[in-house]
């Protein structure tokens, strides 16, 4: 380790920041709008691209080293502030800029002291190591607050924890190196360190873009996205896997179709706008009242399916009448509704209890609407 050309990491982490820079403005542009911070974090990437030049370029005779050490510090403390930026957005905790704007204008002044008056290296080190830890810690804060634990956030945690404890240990060596390019173990530990935590930070980024996208993607596939209820594919899915342990349980279930009455006359008069909000309102009043397991979703149109594991006749024409009744609170989006109920019978199929109920619905309607007809 102490033989590690530090040189050559600081170029090869720049040359990789950069690219990651430019996958993460790609994926901005890309990605719904929705999904917050890719714009931070390519922010926070291209900045570390600049920081890593510039320390190169200060270890260079031929450019002018302290004024080049001073700006690439306070790029550094920048670039990890807008990476924490960008996770507070993403999670849609955005915070505001005073009090690390207030930060960076201490540290501003603090280090144009250590950079151009006192120039030694331990006391600049002394403060910076300071200043990133706080940044790290409010940063491994904001992980710890992810409500959805997944392997991203977990890989971001660990990367952060991993930083901190070797920062922790470059702090207490302190006096062991003299210069920020010294050729020693604990040196080639601290910005090897950097080098590679700065990559896994930019890789951690893509992948919590990637795996939001994924998931809201596959939420897509199953649930409906005007009602939030699962989708016809999804609930035909659950209904056959809950008529499954009905057949091998003998323990019954019931199944209702409902379709609220005169919808087109609904859209007709009021608009589409107000029938959308029709929609909404029903799924919320009659999501409200099923009891816990009950197959809730959208059919399709107007109509939707209700499936009640272990219910007989009576118990679901209960459900039954408190939908009739959760409908008609006064509420201006109330509708009515025609039900059609069945329960299943030894040898049924979803498709045969689905069409059992159709009929039972088109009795209902035969018979006035606002009803529960059973077949």
């Amino acid at each position: 380790m102490s033989g590690l050309d530090l040189v050559s990491v600081i170029i090869v982490s720049s040359l990789m920041s950069g690219l990651l820079a430019l996958v993460l403005f790609l994926m901005r542009r890309s990605y719904p709008s929705h999904i917050h911070g890719l714009g931070h974090w390519a922010v926070a990437a291209m900045l570390w691209f600049a920081v890593t030049l510039l320390f190169v370029a200060s270890g260079n005779p031929a450019f002018p080293e302290y004024p080049l050490i001073y700006v690439s510090n306070l790029l550094l403390l920048l670039s990890n502030i807008v990476y924490l930026k960008g996770l507070q957005h993403f999670e849609g905790r955005p915070a505001p800029w005073r009090r690390w704007l207030v930060f960076l204008g201490i540290m501003a002044v603090v280090t144009i002291w250590l950079t151009f008056v006192q120039t030694d290296y331990a006391p600049r080190l002394f403060v910076m190591i300071l200043a990133l830890g706080a940044i790290y810690l409010s940063t491994l804060v904001a992980t710890l607050r992810f409500k959805t634990r997944r392997l991203p956030i977990h890989l971001i945690t660990w990367v952060l924890v991993a930083h901190l404890s070797v920062i922790a240990l470059r702090l207490m060596q302190l006096g062991a190196v003299e210069s920020f390019f010294e050729q020693t173990l604990i040196q080639s530990i601290y910005v090897g360190s950097f080098a590679v935590a700065q990559l896994l930070y930019s890789i951690g980024a893509i992948l919590l873009a990637t795996d939001r996208l994924a998931m809201e993607n596959a939420r897509q596939a199953r649930y409906d996205h005007l009602t939030g209820l699962h989708n016809r594919r999804s609930l035909l899915q659950q209904c056959a896997e809950e008529l499954l342990r009905v057949q091998r349980g003998q323990r019954g279930a019931a199944l209702m179709l409902l379709d609220i009455d005169h919808f087109k006359r609904i859209n007709d008069s009021h608009g589409h706008q107000h029938g959308d909000r029709v929609l909404q309102h029903f799924a919320r009043q009659v999501g409200g009242i099923l009891p816990p397991g009950v197959r809730f979703g959208r059919y399709g149109g107007e109509e939707f399916v209700v499936m009640l594991p272990e219910a007989d006749a009576g118990q679901a024409m209960e459900v039954a009448e408190r939908i009739h009744q959760t409908l008609d609170s006064g509420h201006p989006l109330d509708c009515k509704v025609s039900i059609g109920l069945t329960v299943w019978q030894e040898g049924d199929t979803l498709e045969s209890m689905l069409a059992r109920a159709d009929g039972a619905l088109y009795a209902a309607k035969e018979q006035g609407r606002n009803r529960t007809c059973t077949a």
